[in-house]
């Protein structure tokens, strides 16, 4: 990392930003891993993936925290809808009997 001249801290700051992302991918790698388990039991009891209530139970909660934790109702959604489209993905591998990633 280098400093730029005229922004005192921001090397810090950055550092800030990269654990938080660091945070981030870690706890998306997590619910992708019990994605994939669920995916498992699915299959096993021939369950469809797409579940459309859970589905929007979900998005439903992505706003409802995000607006809470001071994100814009637009870029709660999006994400959710991101992580959802991935986790979608994933079960359908799964529910082929392959394995995700």
């Amino acid at each position: 990392m280098s400093s730029e001249p005229g922004l005192p801290g921001v090397d810090a700051l950055r550092e800030r930003i990269d654990e938080c992302d660091a945070t981030v991918l870690r706890a998306i790698s997590s619910r992708f891993e019990a994605v994939e388990a669920i995916g498992r039991l699915k299959r096993e009891a021939g369950v469809a993936v797409l579940q459309p209530r859970r589905r929007q139970e979900v998005i439903d909660r992505y706003r409802a925290v995000g607006v809470a934790a001071g994100l814009s109702d637009a870029f709660a959604e999006a994400l959710a809808l991101l992580v959802l489209e991935e986790a979608h993905r994933i079960e359908e591998e799964v529910a082929a009997g392959g394995a995700s990633g």
